[in-house]
């Protein structure tokens, strides 16, 4: 099975990894698609990256991490057998895109990285560039993507037009991508994909995201934080900021937020900065998604936990309808519907998967990708980030980027095979 091949010197394991990847990235394959196709494809490369090599496989069944991904479906199993939840079938994805991950990186071998990597940058860029072209026509295809509503979408929808969690899942590769290219000496890597990164932040800007931009800025300074010189500037900034807080007061900065928001390019960026004006002067602008308006839902979520602190009150549909979960934090809605027990565990696992992720990494490259950790933290709080798609960014596509550019072999990396290290893109 090892010895299978297919054109282009590709084997089939390769073949199926490349699939893999573009299956959970493609925008309609969460919502559109049985989950049985992805399960499917998942086991059938299972079964050929065992063929390929066994003692990789092994170590990734046997990793902690691995072991960590699967504590939360069991406990989701448990509450759907009780009759208290409903089964996530996305719940399912986070132990295949784990042991996806630790598979390769016991595996060590860096073209096979490669090809995958190259595969998921290549169908970004045609999402990008796709999207780009139908902001042209339509200035907010990419929000109207966010509507829960499937049949109210179902006519703008495609492989290739980024929604929500795409836009997202991007502001992480973009924020890896600038720190990354701060501490790489190679100028003929960063001349290859600093076009793609303009690429990338044009699209965040273009699809009228406001919280994804602001997280995007806020990720950058953090990482900027690790120069001495930046860290000397920016503690300066905050303690003048934390000093004209103090003589204009917090209305005196709704102000400030309101003239900026004159410069403000698209109309749903300057309502955006308007809202954040209206909640910092205790205002309300009356917008459905307004930042007051998405406070109430976090309450909703936060009053459920305290109401059921150990299991919360369920996801059936009537907890929606009821005004008893939110629907707008991941992390405060899974505390709501699951308790501290389920929604504990939820919070737990993924952030000690990130960790875990995050140590397997070159040493450039750590802080880089614990400041996307924090970033994903504050997201999962803000907004929804359940989709595989966006874990697939923080726990396969990222890490490959990081490896490929840090410049160093990951310890205890390789094991499986002999592929040395190769420098370049």
């Amino acid at each position: 099975m090892n010895r299978i091949r297919v054109k282009m010197n590709c084997s089939m394991q390769e073949l199926v990894s490349c699939i893999f990847i573009i299956w959970i990235c493609n925008p309609i394959s969460h919502e559109y698609y049985h989950p049985i196709y992805i399960f499917a494809i998942a086991v059938i490369w299972g079964i050929f990256a065992y063929g390929e090599s066994k003692s990789s496989m092994g170590k990734a069944l046997g990793s902690k991490i691995f072991w960590a991904s699967l504590i939360y479906p069991i406990i989701i199993f448990l509450y759907t057998a009780a009759g208290h939840a409903q089964f996530e079938k996305s719940s399912l994805g986070v132990p295949f895109l784990v042991l996806f991950y630790m598979y390769f990186w016991n595996k060590g071998n860096l073209r096979q990285e490669k090809m995958i990597f190259c595969t998921a940058m290549l169908y970004i860029l045609m999402i990008s560039i796709y999207t780009l072209i139908q902001l042209r026509s339509n200035h907010y295809i990419a929000r109207m993507l966010a509507n829960g509503d499937q049949m109210a979408k179902a006519e703008i929808v495609s492989p290739f037009t980024a929604g929500y969690h795409e836009i997202y899942s991007y502001i992480f590769l973009a924020m890896i991508m600038i720190g990354t290219f701060s501490v790489i000496k190679r100028r003929a890597c960063r001349s290859v994909y600093i076009p793609v990164l303009a690429l990338l932040l044009l699209l965040l800007i273009k699809a009228q995201y406001t919280i994804a931009v602001l997280l995007l800025i806020f990720g950058v300074f953090l990482m900027a934080f690790k120069n001495r010189t930046v860290l000397f500037f920016g503690g300066f900034a905050i303690a003048f900021i934390i000093l004209l807080t103090g003589l204009i007061g917090i209305d005196g900065w709704s102000e400030i937020v309101y003239y900026v928001s004159n410069f403000i390019p698209g109309d749903v960026l300057r309502i955006r900065f308007i809202q954040i004006g209206d909640l910092l002067s205790g205002g309300n602008s009356g917008g459905v998604n307004g930042a007051i308006t998405r406070f109430d839902l976090y309450k909703m979520s936060w009053d459920s936990l305290m109401k059921y602190p150990l299991f919360g009150v369920g996801d059936k549909m009537e907890v929606f309808t009821d005004n008893l979960i939110g629907g707008h934090s991941t992390f405060i809605d899974r505390l709501g519907q699951y308790g501290i027990l389920g929604g504990g565990v939820y919070i737990v696992t993924r952030i000690y998967i990130l960790l875990k992720v995050c140590k397997t990494l070159p040493e450039e490259g750590r802080y880089i990708y614990g400041v996307s950790v924090v970033i994903y933290a504050i997201l999962s709080i803000l907004n929804t980030t359940n989709r595989n798609s966006l874990l697939m960014m923080m726990i396969v596509i990222i890490p490959f980027f990081i490896e490929r550019f840090c410049g160093k072999r990951r310890i205890g990396a390789g094991r499986g095979d002999n592929d040395s290290f190769k420098d370049g893109i």
